[in-house]
């Protein structure tokens, strides 16, 4: 920890100094003024996957609201595109032999049970219907009791990963019953699902499956689907993981979510051109990598988690939902997990047992930063560093607030830096660093340490 801590407001300028070690020169500074994108209730998410053993804990509510998780999406990867709603049930991969074993994953609650939880925690919710194995009238029906039960159902989208079908070579992940898998095929057949379901409720938002990766056979996949489903799909539905990324080191997994905003223009471009300036954006699936590893519990993917939704924010995407609330795997991956909350699972002789379900790993606090600074909605504004390794990003709030989280990404370590926020003074700080159980309050002002996430609030 630094000592020796100065900070002084002057003329809205917050100014942080530390006596050691320096960081001489370190600017951060933001426009209030300049809009990026808006952000709307329910754009900060999270996925809880069908086979999730322990979402239905008494304890899931109050951790969900803690963390300021407004969406919940109803998803169980691969499985999804085999499940039935009516009876909850699973039908048989119509590919075993070529698929991950998703039979080995039966879903563990209901939708009934999930939504339940949503009503509790005053969450809307994103479902998936079942594109490979199901049909338009099944997904209508869904949509129809949905509206009747008074659900908060906020999105549809037709399939998951309906890209991973084997219409892509080299890619065939994802169940799928129709004969043609090309992505011309998948674009018809959801057209037949978005009128179908799109009768039953009128007001239902209704999504396709893309990639949301420019150049090659991802961008062709995505544009043949909207060349033909055009305007007729309310949004768009991408997973964003770091797919072939060389470096795995710390500093290279932090790197990535740098080329957010360069991905998300070129999205955008396209459904300019294809469809509409109205389409949305949705990231249904977000994480540093679609398998755990270490990384994924610990402080790196805590300072990732911060950076990557954010930025994706920043980038207009109209809601954000990390993978997940609950996955498991503890000791299948190594002691690690892609949740935000431990399943409590162990190896099959009891020597291997990840924390009790329902313990924090590190990311939830960095969603619980990320959960408070959007809670209200507001306007992500720019923000630039002249420090690479000093990361923030800014939401002008309602009521002339204005929230700034700051990640210093540097492992050994901490930032002075001056904050400039023209026309704000701040008021107020909480941060969360490798040291820290979970976030606290700091005064303001204080130094940033190494591998830290600071949010720091703002008023006129």
């Amino acid at each position: 920890m630094t000592t020796g801590i100065l900070a002084a407001l002057v003329a809205g300028t917050m100014v942080v100094t530390a006596a050691a070690p320096p960081s001489a020169g370190d600017t951060v500074s933001v426009r209030p003024q300049t809009a990026l994108a808006t952000v709307r209730p329910g754009a900060i998410g999270v996925n809880e996957p069908l086979w999730s053993p322990v979402f239905t804990d008494p304890r899931v509510p109050e951790l969900i609201r803690q963390a300021g998780i407004q969406t919940l999406e109803f998803n169980g990867g691969g499985v999804s595109d085999l499940y039935h709603w009516r009876t909850g049930t699973e039908q048989a991969d119509p590919d075993p032999a070529g698929h991950p074993d998703y039979a080995s994953i039966p879903p563990a609650f209901s939708f009934d049970q999930f939504e339940n939880v949503a009503h509790e925690t005053g969450a809307q919710t994103f479902v998936h219907v079942n594109y490979g194995t199901g049909t338009p009238a099944e997904a209508a029906a869904w949509v129809r009791y949905a509206k009747q039960k008074h659900d908060h159902v906020d999105r549809w989208a037709v399939g998951e990963e309906v890209w991973g079908n084997g219409g892509i070579d080299g890619i065939d992940f994802e169940p799928d019953a129709h004969a043609d898998k090309s992505p011309q095929a998948y674009a018809k057949n959801a057209l037949t699902f978005i009128a179908a379901m799109k009768k039953a409720d009128p007001r239902a938002q209704v999504g396709v499956e893309l990639l949301g990766v420019p150049g090659g056979a991802y961008q062709q996949w995505d544009e043949a689907v909207m060349s033909i489903v055009g305007a007729k799909a309310d949004f768009v539905d991408i997973h964003a993981y770091p797919f072939g990324l060389d470096d795995n080191s710390d500093a290279g997994v932090l790197a990535f979510p740098r080329g957010n905003a360069a991905k998300m223009a070129a999205l955008r471009q396209l459904l300019d051109r294809y469809a509409s300036p109205r389409t949305q954006i949705v990231v249904g699936e977000t994480n540093s990598a679609a398998a755990p590893t270490k990384q994924q519990i610990g402080q790196v993917n805590a300072l990732y988690l911060a950076d990557d939704m954010l930025g994706l924010l920043d980038g207009g995407a109209r809601g954000v939902d990390w993978f997940g609330l609950h996955v498991g795997g503890w000791a299948v991956y190594g002691d690690s997990d892609l949740g935000l909350l431990s399943t409590g699972d162990c190896n099959d002789d009891n020597t291997d047992c990840a924390p009790p379900a329902q313990t924090p790993f590190r990311p939830y606090w960095a969603m619980r930063m990320v959960g408070q600074m959007t809670r209200r909605g507001g306007v992500m504004v720019p923000v630039t560093s002249s420090n690479p390794l000093l990361i923030g990003h800014a939401l002008r709030g309602p009521g002339g607030t204005l929230q700034l989280l700051v990640q210093n990404d540097d492992p050994a370590r901490a930032a002075t830096a001056r904050f400039s926020v023209p026309g704000y003074h701040a008021v107020s700080a909480e941060q969360y660093s490798p040291a820290d159980s979970q976030p606290h309050p700091v005064a303001v002002g204080k130094a940033l340490p190494a591998y830290s996430l600071t949010l720091i609030e703002f008023r006129r």
